[in-house]
C-alpha cells in the first residue's frame, strides 16, 4: 500500500468537496424547490436585469466564490444544511390599523393631566356633548387615566399621514403613558 502525497490529499480532498458541493447543489435544486415565480415576477426580473450595465464584479464575485467554496467546503456544506434546516421566514403584512399607532418618533411633548384637559375642552354650541374633558370620549379618558403606573409620564403624540408634505397634516393625536420613552398605553382624541 502506496502513502499518498500531500498534493495528492489535497487533490482528494478538493474532489470529494466538489462532489459534495455538487450533490448540495443538486438537492437544493430539485429536492427543496424554491416556490415557482409567476410569469409576471419573471418578466419584470428579466427586464431588471436587461436595464442593468454589464458588471463584471458581480462575475468576478461568482467566479472566485467556487474555488473559495471549494477550499472551506466542509465549512459550506454545515453552512448550507444549517440554513435548510431553519424554517422558512414569513413576514406578516402589516396592518393598516399599524399606521396610527403612536411610535417612539410620534411623541410631542411631556404634558401634565391638567393640561391635557384642558386641550379636550368640548365646546359644543348646541349642548349635545357633555361638559367634560372630551366630551363623549370622557369614559375613554378616565379608563386610559386609570393605567398610569408610578414610573409613567404623560406625553402628548401627532402620527402624520404617510408621504404628507405638510407637518400639520396628521392622521391622529392624543396622549400616551411613556416608560424609558416606550409607549406603554395610547389615548387618541382626533383622527383624520
Amino acid at each position: 500500500m502506496t502513502e499518498l502525497t500531500a498534493l495528492e490529499w489535497l487533490g482528494t480532498y478538493l474532489c470529494v468537496g466538489a462532489c459534495a458541493l455538487l450533490l448540495m447543489r443538486a438537492y437544493v435544486r430539485w429536492g427543496v424547490r424554491p416556490p415557482k415565480q409567476s410569469e409576471f415576477v419573471t418578466e419584470m426580473m428579466a427586464a431588471i436585469r436587461a436595464d442593468q450595465p454589464y458588471d463584471w464584479r458581480k462575475q468576478a464575485k461568482s467566479v472566485l466564490f467556487v474555488p473559495l467554496a471549494l477550499l472551506v467546503w466542509p465549512l459550506s456544506i454545515g453552512v448550507g444544511i444549517s440554513e435548510l434546516r431553519k424554517p422558512a421566514r414569513t413576514y406578516q403584512a402589516p396592518s393598516p390599523e399599524d399606521r396610527f399607532n403612536c411610535q417612539r418618533e410620534h411623541l410631542r411633548m411631556p404634558i401634565s393631566t391638567m393640561e391635557a384637559e384642558k386641550m379636550g375642552v368640548v365646546t359644543d354650541p348646541l349642548g349635545r356633548a357633555p361638559a367634560l374633558p372630551f366630551g363623549h370620549l370622557n369614559g375613554a379618558w378616565q379608563t386610559f387615566l386609570g393605567k398610569k403606573e408610578d414610573d409613567f409620564s404623560l406625553w402628548y403624540f401627532e402620527v402624520p399621514v404617510d408621504g404628507t408634505p405638510v407637518r400639520f397634516d396628521r392622521a391622529c393625536r392624543g396622549f400616551a403613558w411613556v416608560k424609558a420613552r416606550k409607549v406603554q398605553a395610547e389615548f387618541v382624541f382626533e383622527t383624520n
